[in-house]
This record gives C-alpha cells, sequence and structure tokens, in this order.
C-alpha cells in the first residue's frame, strides 16, 4: 500500500511541474491567438472549434513519462507483478511501454487526473476492505 501512495504523491509532483512549464506557453498571447482558446476566450486563428492545449499536455505527459521510465503501475504494483506477467506470457518490453503510456496519460491531465486516480483507488479500496452487509 505505501508503494501505491508513494507512486500517486510521485505522479502529483510530475504532473505539477508539467503543468506549470505548459501555462508558460499556454499563457502567451501568441498561442492564445493562434492555437489556444484565442484571445478573452474568441476563436484562434488556426483552430476554430477545437482546444489544442489537451493534446500538448498529453503528449508532453507521455513524453516524460518514456523520457524518465515513469511505470506507475509497475511501481505501485511492486517489481514482482512485472515477473508474473513475464512468466504468463507477456513480453516485459510490451508491458512497460503500456506501463509508460498509461503514466503518461494521467501525468498530462495534471493533479485532476492523479487526484481521480486516488480517488477512484481509494473508494474501491474502502469497498474490498469492508464487510458484506448480511441480509436479515
Amino acid at each position: 500500500m505505501l508503494d501505491v501512495t508513494i507512486t500517486l504523491v510521485q505522479m502529483a509532483f510530475v504532473a505539477t511541474i508539467l503543468t506549470v512549464a505548459l501555462e508558460q506557453i499556454f499563457d502567451t498571447r501568441l498561442y492564445q491567438r493562434f492555437l489556444g482558446k484565442g484571445i478573452d476566450g474568441n476563436e484562434s486563428v488556426f483552430f476554430k472549434a477545437f482546444e489544442l492545449r489537451p493534446w500538448i499536455s498529453t503528449a508532453a505527459g507521455i513524453f516524460v513519462a518514456i523520457t524518465f521510465e515513469l511505470q506507475a503501475i509497475t511501481i505501485g504494483l511492486g517489481q514482482g507483478y512485472l515477473g508474473s506477467v513475464n512468466h504468463t506470457g507477456g513480453v516485459v518490453d510490451d508491458v512497460k511501454i503500456v506501463d509508460m503510456v498509461l503514466t503518461g496519460l494521467v501525468i498530462g491531465g495534471g493533479t485532476k487526473s492523479v487526484k481521480k486516480v486516488a480517488n477512484m483507488f481509494a473508494q474501491a479500496r474502502h469497498a474490498i476492505e469492508q464487510p458484506e452487509k448480511k441480509m436479515s
């Protein structure tokens, strides 16, 4: 359980760094005028009905996760899990890539995504740990 908490804190830290770094670009008038929602929420020059910001954040999150080999699932479940996947016929490299892409998607979603993962994990854990109520 400690590994999951540490992993979520690490992901939140990386997501915070990425969000703040990308805000430097997204808050510029150049980005807003040509690529973003436009100045004062008006349409941008190149994207009339499409917001590019989440796609840039997602790509940056995946890039960071692959570059630094961040693997939330493997770290959260422990290194033994990756070995057990390999023994069942899975290919370790493919598992790592999928793990890094999923980790990058969460990081790219920012701290809200990490918080959603933490909340969903806590709810599921709580539901599993509660004994079933017997029907009378």
